[in-house]
């Protein structure tokens, strides 16, 4: 399903068709969320454990439509947090 949702997209960028995020929620979604969760900075497991803890967060509160910024950016600035702002 995710596979066909970016195919999609896929081909309506190379179209360059203008289309609205609604019609093709399930590409946006997954982009952010396979950035998120795939980023190639932060393997730990307490890391990974940190982002899981967020992305239940976000999913319960259906937040995940509030992030502009990709995935990768996100979880860079809350490993940022964790490691720098909190003794």
């Amino acid at each position: 399903m995710i596979f066909n949702a970016h195919k999609k997209q896929e081909e309506i960028n190379k179209l360059n068709i203008q289309s609205d995020p609604w019609d093709n929620y399930l590409y946006y979604d997954s982009k952010f969320f396979l950035d998120f969760v795939y980023n190639e900075n932060f393997i730990k497991p307490e890391d990974k454990f940190i982002q899981l803890i967020f992305l239940n967060f976000i999913f319960q509160n259906e937040f995940l439509g509030n992030f502009k910024k990709d995935g990768k950016y996100v979880s860079n600035k809350l490993m940022n947090f964790f490691k720098y702002e909190i003794p």
